[in-house]
């Protein structure tokens, strides 16, 4: 409980810090949110846009994709006024819609006599937007905190999986997605619902065994009675998360990975009633939105890739989804479209947290290797192949929090140098380093001269990144 209370101070300091970077920014240099706002309020109340806090701030929280689900939020108010580009599909509609319906349920409806929209309402939407979005990422911060307890406590202490804990949910809280989570994009749903998944997911495996000299060895098997737990709450956790967010499809590896375990360990019912039933339905649900859903609101008339279907007997599974078919058409998305002189700049902007995972991965695999986190490896790496080879390569600083890998290795290291530097201080012999209560032989072979200057510059980037991306975010700056 008191490290909840250290925790909620701490989010409630880096907001302000935020929102006070946010008000003091130079104007938006983009004229989108201006077009926007008159577009969707009738010309009476074109000068209420202008107003003080307005214009100093609420205006300025409307930049890159929150523009969009603006858009889209208002649109779920207004029948007769419906989304007209099809691009504008490829924005989360799940977290617009939750804004509508918590709007709706706090203030009522609104009545509309025309295609024009009252400006307080726009704004009263944003705000409300404002809200959800910075709770929704506090609690995901919490979720997270759990989720690393359970993660490290099969293989640590109670103490130090606590302490590791404790760090990455600050962590977390200033990573570099938090120059965006000020205003209303849909990360943080997709964050707290894929906690969610694999804290369910946890609480459904059996990692240790004990025999009756009570020598605890570490397993993969998943408790009878949590089929529940594992096959509906992590799977629509899943799917709630990838609904609102596709790039969480890369979840789905979780139970490819638990397959994988129980053919090995032969035990073929568990593995298929368990991870294959589970991961059948997380793709059924990716089939049903990226490719059903789509092909029924714009085809056959829409052409180009409606016109691809690999089955005549299933139209609707073409060679491309929709999402991928925006993806290319409209952002250039492509095997090393983005490898170009000019986008130079969006790689230095992404190469911290390249580095970082990179150095995440080859810790946790030959450093520090347990079974527990392999899963999480194979996401990092094949996500990483994915941003870094076909999409817009700086996004990774707002999209990849939802595997929390990155802060789970700078953490540990960061207990594992304060426990060194607690044991030198109180003249603890060199021999007695060794922590059998931690399952580890000796602690001097997790010191890493490369691996911590890694972690001493990311930090130190994330105290410049943040502040400045909060700023460039409110000038409507890149990168989006």
């Amino acid at each position: 409980m008191v490290f909840i209370v250290k925790l909620t101070w701490f989010f409630l300091l880096i907001k302000a810090l935020q929102y006070s970077l946010v008000y003091f920014s130079p104007s938006q240099f983009d004229t989108s949110t201006e077009l926007l706002l008159k577009q969707l309020t009738n010309d009476t109340d074109h000068q209420l846009i202008d107003t003080y806090w307005n214009s100093n701030f609420y205006n300025k929280l409307l930049s890159w994709d929150s523009v969009f689900f603006l858009k889209a939020i208002v649109h779920e108010k207004s029948p007769n006024d419906i989304i007209k580009f099809e691009h504008e599909y490829a924005f989360s509609n799940i977290w617009s819609k939750l804004i509508y319906v918590i709007d709706l349920y706090i203030h009522g409806p609104l009545s509309i006599t025309g295609k024009d929209m009252d400006i307080n309402y726009v704004y009263r939407v944003i705000k409300v937007g404002l809200v959800v979005g910075n709770i929704i990422f506090y609690l995901s911060s919490i979720l997270l905190y759990y989720l690393t307890i359970l993660t490290f406590s099969n293989h640590s202490t109670d103490l130090k999986s606590k302490k590791i804990a404790e760090k990455t949910a600050f962590l977390f809280i200033i990573s570099s997605v938090s120059g965006f989570i000020i205003s209303i994009y849909s990360e943080p749903l997709s964050f707290m619902f894929a906690f969610i998944g694999l804290i369910t997911r946890e609480l459904s495996l059996n990692n240790r065994d004990t025999d009756k000299n009570g020598n605890t060895t570490e397993l993969f098997d998943l408790k009878l009675y949590c089929w529940p737990l594992y096959v509906i709450a992590t799977s629509l956790s899943f799917i709630i998360a990838m609904w609102n967010r596709t790039n969480c499809i890369f979840l789905g590896i979780y139970f490819l990975f638990d397959v994988f375990q129980l053919l090995y360990s032969r035990k073929f019912y568990k593995m298929i009633f368990f991870p294959l039933l589970s991961g059948i339905l997380l793709f059924t649900a990716f089939i049903y939105k990226e490719y059903y859903v789509a092909y029924y609101q714009f085809c056959p008339e829409r052409g180009e890739w409606c016109t691809t279907s690999i089955i005549d007997k299933v139209p609707f599974l073409t060679k491309q989804s929709f999402y991928n078919f925006i993806q290319t058409k409209y952002w250039n998305i492509g095997f090393l479209n983005y490898w170009t002189l000019n986008n130079i700049p969006n790689f230095l902007f992404a190469l911290p947290n390249i580095i970082i995972l990179i150095t995440a991965t080859i810790y946790f695999t030959k450093k520090y290797p347990t079974r527990h986190i392999t899963p999480t490896i194979w996401i990092t790496r094949c996500f990483l192949l994915v941003l870094i080879f076909f999409a817009h390569v700086q996004i990774i600083n707002r999209v990849f929090s939802f595997i929390p890998i990155h802060l789970w290795f700078i953490s540990d290291k960061l207990y594992r140098n304060e426990y060194l530097m607690f044991t030198k201080k109180t003249d603890v012999c060199h021999e007695k380093l060794e922590v059998e209560r931690d399952g580890i032989k000796n602690m001097n072979r997790f010191t890493s001269d490369s691996d911590d200057k890694i972690i001493k510059f990311y930090l130190y980037w994330l105290l410049f990144w943040v502040p400045l991306q909060t700023i460039f975010f409110a000038s409507f700056l890149p990168p989006a």
